[in-house]
């Protein structure tokens, strides 16, 4: 016995020392005490001690019992190497300690935070400074679900690891005891002891590391309650200032005049202040900022070869004549592009960092000139970017103040003269606006002097607070529309570049390009007529108000009877069935020009293919959307019933077509580019739907044809297997003529054109005996359906030509007339006519 446990712990050695270190933790198996592996088998190395236990399958058992005697060295080898795994795993990790000052640093942060706001005057709780706060609060906590994730994947770890080395400590203690009552010979008692106290070691530090990471996460858990009622105080002040919006909150401009002896003119105060820190702190990430400049050069590389590739392009429109205009900058193009990258990566900056982009913003959109904008609304563009930068500049440099509040003033009056006098009849902007664009940038122009007018009304009498709200919001609403369709018509540029290219890969892009380039551009133009909608909310901080109201309106349940619907519930089903439609004919349009022609799958089968899956997916989307709906599916039983009995008395003839549809879809007797005849309609098969198809004729007219008549009724398909088509000449030449003769003429007539098929050859045939001439017939095969009609043209000319040059008449008609009456005066005549001299 002795020499096995040698044997085995010589096997052991040779493992580690060919694995070159002992496996992680998690992963090892602690003797007795079985793996956290998914596969104990696969985990537990045979021969271990652990495999009896585990045999038993009792966890309970394996974590009481000691361990064999005669297995101990193998034992102690394996507790040695978990205890190594337990040291690497008890190590503290860098980004924990990084956490742990992050943690200290918000609960400073956020106290700072929190008495600012409550000692905040409630002059200066403004809409803006109210903003500020709930951004800081939202990267806070933003930064404290990020920590609370690190420190409950560090808690799971150390808590399973103490609960290991708990079990492992009992049993050694067992296994200790055990050697202490037998005493057998060869037992390293003095390792025993020697591994216990390791093992208890190792417990001790696992437990200080857990109480460690539980303090930091009650800290977490004091900074996480911080940011619920910081949240919670921004909530509620700006509920009461939008309640107090409208009240008087300074006294009236007479008033402030009068006493401007007592108050400077206009205090000066650095930009931001603790905004600043916090948002110099937000944007502080060098992967975003690394992020930032590569967009930059990217972008500035696409700009650069879309201006070459659109080199001498007319721009149909104007938004395609401003795209191409940014185009032709492409430092600044891509710069605007990137600023608006700052948005989506910086989302919880404070209000400063959003006042210092937007003047970044107007910088650039100054920089690129006056070619993206009409010479007659050069000036208001104009206006619009200094008036916006003077009230940036107001808000971030001037403390409130008399000054500030006359400049406020000032830039309200320039606004609403300035659209007074643009939108006043006759004005040249009228034409430069002409079209479907002028009733909506005039209503939206009405609407924007009616604010600046309200604000200079609420500046005179002293309500400062909606005055800022109405002036600042205006202004930054315009600018948003500026640049939002300045990206817009950056992006249908570069969507009307890429399918403007020599050789698109893609099908589609080929054979469907400006349909593709008008459509992207009007999805562009709609997303960012949905953005600035957003925005200017947000602006007028109306977002919320609109989102309770919509979702009040949403939620209103209306009760007939037994029906119980809301709005929300239809407009769920119609924006489900309504995005169902928009995947089926996207997948189908997809299928039918991408994929399924890069295969070797038929025509008529890809057809059906096509036809099936946006079919599946309306299904699939009905089902989705009703769902959606909240209606319960088990109730369609009452709706089947009743579309039974409206089948059986009245759509029996939609039922039928709709079957004949599936048919024609799965059998195929028809596909997609048939030429088929039925009754008196010969045409082309454009269209197999679920209802009806569509034929269009070789007159050019679209016929629509019930699918229940193309299987009842007899078709004609003409190019069902092949589009051979077999074309048969009739003529006659005089009697006289030698048959042979003319058979090799026609036969030879029909070889010689190049759309005549070789096999089958042509068949020259003499048919009989006619009252005027010889009868024959030609008869020849072609490969080119869609253009036999010009074969058989073609054959008919060199028929003609073959017979005229071997001087073979193709006779007239020839007729005896027997008159049985005549009047005298006629037979008269007759006979006193000359008569024609005799044929030689």
């Amino acid at each position: 016995m002795p020499s096995v446990r040698r044997v085995r712990l010589a096997l052991v050695a040779l493992f580690v020392i060919l694995a070159g270190r002992p496996p992680a933790v998690a992963q090892l198996p602690i003797p007795g005490l079985g793996t956290r592996s998914a596969d104990p088998a696969a985990s537990t190395p045979s021969g271990s001690v652990s495999d009896p236990a585990a045999r038993d399958g009792s966890a309970e058992a394996t974590a009481s019992a000691p361990f064999p005697l005669a297995s101990l060295s193998t034992a102690l080898l394996e507790s040695r190497q978990a205890l190594r795994g337990a040291e690497r795993t008890l190590r503290r990790p860098l980004h924990l300690e990084d956490w742990q000052q992050e943690i200290e640093r918000l609960l400073t942060r956020s106290r700072e935070i929190s008495a600012s706001a409550q000692t905040l005057p409630k002059d200066q709780r403004t809409f803006r400074g109210l903003f500020s706060l709930a951004n800081e609060w939202r990267f806070v906590r933003l930064r404290t679900d990020l920590a609370a994730e690190a420190f409950q994947r560090r808690l799971a770890a150390l808590q399973a690891l103490d609960s290991q080395l708990s079990r492992m400590q009992e049993r050694w203690t067992l296994t200790r005891q055990q050697v202490a009552a037998e005493s057998p010979e060869g037992v390293p008692a003095g390792a025993i002891d020697e591994l216990a106290t390791a093992i208890e070691a190792v417990d001790g530090r696992a437990r200080s590391e857990l109480e460690h990471v539980l303090s930091l996460q009650s800290k977490l858990t004091e900074l996480q309650l911080a940011v619920d009622e910081g949240t919670a105080w921004v909530e509620e002040t700006a509920r009461a200032e939008r309640a107090r919006l409208f009240e008087i909150d300074s006294p009236p401009l007479w008033t402030a005049l009068g006493d401007r002896a007592r108050e400077p003119a206009g205090a000066a105060r650095a930009p931001g202040g603790e905004s600043l820190e916090l948002a110099a702190q937000a944007v502080r990430s060098p992967r975003r900022i690394a992020l930032s400049v590569a967009a930059l050069a990217a972008l500035y590389l696409l700009f650069s070869a879309a201006r070459r590739g659109l080199a001498g392009l007319e721009p149909p429109d104007r938004l395609a004549s401003v795209g191409l205009a940014l185009v032709r900058r492409p430092v600044r193009s891509a710069l605007l592009c990137v600023l608006a990258l700052q948005l989506l990566l910086f989302p919880r900056a404070p209000a400063v960092f959003y006042d210092l982009l937007a003047i970044a913003v107007i910088a650039v959109i100054a920089s690129l000139g006056g070619p993206i904008m009409r010479p007659a609304l050069r000036p208001y563009f104009a206006g619009l970017l200094v008036l916006s930068l003077a009230e940036r500049l107001r808000t971030l440099f001037l403390a409130p103040s008399l000054g500030s509040r006359l400049l406020l003033l000032l830039i309200g009056l320039l606004a609403f003269a300035g659209l007074a006098w643009g939108i006043r009849p006759g004005r040249p902007e009228r034409t430069a606006l002409a079209g479907r664009w002028w009733d909506t940038v005039l209503v939206l122009a009405l609407a924007a002097a009616a604010l600046f007018g309200s604000s200079i009304v609420s500046n005179v009498v002293g309500n400062l607070s909606l005055a800022e709200l109405l002036t600042s919001s205006t202004l930054a609403s315009g600018l948003a529309a500026l640049f939002l369709y300045l990206l817009a018509a950056l992006g249908g540029t570069l969507l009307r570049w890429w399918a403007s290219r020599p050789d698109p890969r893609l099908v589609s892009v080929r054979t469907h390009g400006p349909e593709l380039i008008a459509g992207g551009t009007r999805l562009m133009v709609a997303a960012a007529a949905t953005g600035w909608a957003f925005v200017t909310l947000n602006l007028f901080t109306l977002a919320q108000a609109a989102s309770d109201w919509l979702h009040e309106t949403l939620s209103h349940r209306f009760v007939f009877g037994a029906l119980d619907l809301s709005l929300g519930d239809v407009a769920a089903f119609v924006l489900g069935l309504a995005a169902a439609v928009v995947v089926a004919r996207a997948v189908s349009f997809l299928l039918a020009e991408e994929v399924l022609p890069r295969t070797a799958i038929p025509r008529g089968r890809a057809s059906a293919i096509v036809t099936i899956v946006r079919y599946l997916l309306l299904a699939a989307g009905f089902v989705a959307a009703v769902a959606m709906s909240g209606f319960e599916l088990n109730r369609l039983t009452l709706l089947v019933s009743a579309f039974g009995i409206g089948v059986g008395f009245g759509l029996q003839n939609v039922i039928s077509n709709f079957v004949a549809g599936l048919i024609l879809i799965l059998e195929r007797p028809i596909e997609l580019g048939d030429v088929v005849e039925l009754g008196s309609l010969t045409g082309t098969v454009r269209r197999i739907g679920i209802r009806s198809s569509i034929l269009r004729t070789f007159d050019g007219a679209s016929v629509i044809v019930p699918n229940s008549n193309l299987i009842s009724d007899q078709v004609v398909n003409w190019t069902h297997s092949d589009k051979l088509r077999r074309i048969e000449i009739r003529v006659g030449a005089a009697y006289g003529t030698a048959p042979e003769r003319v058979l090799a003429l026609l036969r030879g007539a029909a070889a010689g054109h190049p759309k005549v098929l070789p096999l089958p050859p042509p068949n020259p045939l003499f048919v009989g005996f006619g009252d005027s001439s010889l009868d024959f017939s030609l008869r020849f095969w072609t490969a080119d359906f869609d253009n036999w009609m010009t074969v058989q043209s073609d054959v008919l000319a060199a028929v003609e030509a073959a017979l005229r040059g071997a001087g073979i008449e193709i006779p007239f008609p020839q007729r005896d007339l027997h008159l049985r009456s005549v009047d005298p005066a006629a037979r008269e005549a007759l006979r006193d006519a000359p008569q024609p001299p005799p044929a030689p």
